[in-house]
């Protein structure tokens, strides 16, 4: 053993080695943090086309029941802006089918203003999933009627979600959202 080599191997298993690998770990750790709340924040802002009006995302636990109703509420203060409404879903490859079906209804103060059925399509012929991601869970946008919008009246709106399909119990459906971007006039 070379003298060189002696030296690194008694500093590698001394008790400043460990405190300096504990040092470059947190370091690496609080690196990580902030390039996700970058990447969050980035995804936020550029994947829309106006300003973020609101964003809820509810979590379904990898399930998505057939009775229970994903219930967002918001406050619409200005009748002379132009939204856009989506849908979002969130989903693994555990889902047994290539599309969902969800319901969507939008209430202003419990009476029915806008109703609509959307068709994700979350696998192509071949088995593909169709929405963004790099991990295992993926995300779909479908805009809720047929583009930008506005309230008719100043309150608070409800939009209710829930899947129409034959199964009562559909795994792989991870979240479900909405979100309500203001569109530039």
């Amino acid at each position: 053993m070379s003298r060189f080599s002696g030296l690194l191997y008694r500093f590698r298993f001394s008790k400043s080695y460990a405190s300096v690998r504990c040092a470059f770990a947190s370091v690496r750790c609080a690196l990580l943090k902030l390039t996700t709340g970058i990447a969050v924040y980035a995804w936020l802002t550029a994947c829309s086309e106006g300003n973020i009006f609101h964003f809820e995302i509810k979590d379904l636990g990898g399930t998505f029941l057939t009775d229970s109703v994903a219930e967002f509420k918001f406050l619409a203060d200005d009748t002379n802006k132009v939204y856009r409404i989506k849908s979002v879903l969130f989903y693994t490859n555990e889902y047994p089918y290539s599309n969902l079906y969800v319901k969507r209804d939008i209430y202003f103060e419990g009476v029915l203003e806008y109703s609509d059925t959307a068709n994700y399509i979350l696998f192509d012929d071949m088995g593909k999933m169709t929405g963004k991601g790099y991990s295992g869970v993926k995300k779909l946008e479908n805009t809720i009627g047929r583009g930008p919008l506005r309230f008719s009246n100043t309150g608070y709106y409800t939009v209710e979600l829930r899947h129409i399909m034959r199964q009562d119990t559909l795994p792989g459906i991870e979240k479900i959202g909405i979100l309500i971007t203001e569109e530039n006039q």
